[in-house]
């Protein structure tokens, strides 16, 4: 026989007595691929900026064109993983607003233990994001600065060259 459909607020009282597991698990999903899309992120960075050394010391326009190429694939997978991070960030922040109404709803002035953690976890992978868009922004810079030095470096060379001749 078919188990019954239970409406939101019998979930809600049933999930008062259950596991913080079993009232989490979507918002601990997006939470993992929160944590996932942050690596993957912190990956790209470190591998732009062992490219953005090798793209300094490249001496062919050949070798510098397909490190380019693959530091820009890198910035794309970077900004994919932003934009899920982005949309997990919302759908937590739905979750977390969904709880709070729960709770005025049921008139309880304490704050659930459960709201306490979707907050806590939120604010620390929230931390962490913003660490990584950091260290994106430093390796962007980086490879900027690195460009300019060997354009300098290539423009001294080349006024060295025309001057004795």
């Amino acid at each position: 026989m078919p188990k019954p459909v239970e409406t939101e607020e019998e979930s809600f009282e049933r999930g008062k007595d259950s596991a913080p597991e079993d009232l989490m698990k979507n918002f601990m999903g997006q939470a993992a691929v929160i944590q996932k899309n942050i690596e993957a992120v912190a990956v790209c960075n470190s591998r732009i900026k062992e490219l953005a050394v090798s793209h300094a010391k490249a001496t062919l326009a050949e070798d510098e064109k397909q490190i380019s190429d693959e530091i820009n694939k890198l910035i794309t997978q970077s900004e994919k993983a932003r934009d899920v991070i982005k949309q997990a960030f919302e759908a937590m922040d739905n979750d977390i607003k969904e709880t709070v109404k729960k709770q005025e709803e049921s008139k309880d002035n304490q704050e659930p233990p459960e709201l306490r953690m979707k907050k806590q976890i939120t604010n620390t992978l929230s931390l962490k994001f913003q660490e990584q868009l950091q260290h994106t922004n430093e390796a962007q810079v980086e490879f900027k600065k690195a460009a300019q030095d060997k354009i300098k470096r290539q423009l001294k060379i080349c006024t060295f060259c025309f001057n004795n001749n």
